[in-house]
């Protein structure tokens, strides 16, 4: 169970991380037209459709950070069981890993 926690906050980091920055591009592009005064209305939904990519990036770096991985493999050796949360993405990387073999 160890090495699929590891992995499902691995993943999470990465894809995270992936997001984060795709909407914090898009949203400093869209600005840059803004400022530039070349925009129009599909300049503001680039900007608020990258403002939301880039805080759900954010969000999840928060969520799947080393700290939380490292306090969440802690408490499954105490016996703790898992969270819900982080149980809905084991079973979907597992779900994955046996799709694949």
């Amino acid at each position: 169970m160890r090495q699929v926690v590891h992995k499902v906050f691995k993943r999470g980091r990465l894809y995270s991380t992936v997001g984060a920055v795709a909407g914090v591009t898009v949203f400093g592009s869209s600005l840059g037209y803004i400022i530039g005064g070349r925009s129009d209305w599909t300049t503001g939904l680039d900007l608020s459709m990258g403002a939301g990519a880039a805080s759900f990036g954010i969000a999840n770096m928060i969520q799947f950070n080393r700290r939380h991985e490292r306090e969440l493999i802690a408490a499954l050796e105490r016996g703790e069981p898992l969270p819900e949360s982080m149980a809905y993405w084991v079973a979907l990387l597992g779900k994955r890993s046996k799709n694949k073999s």
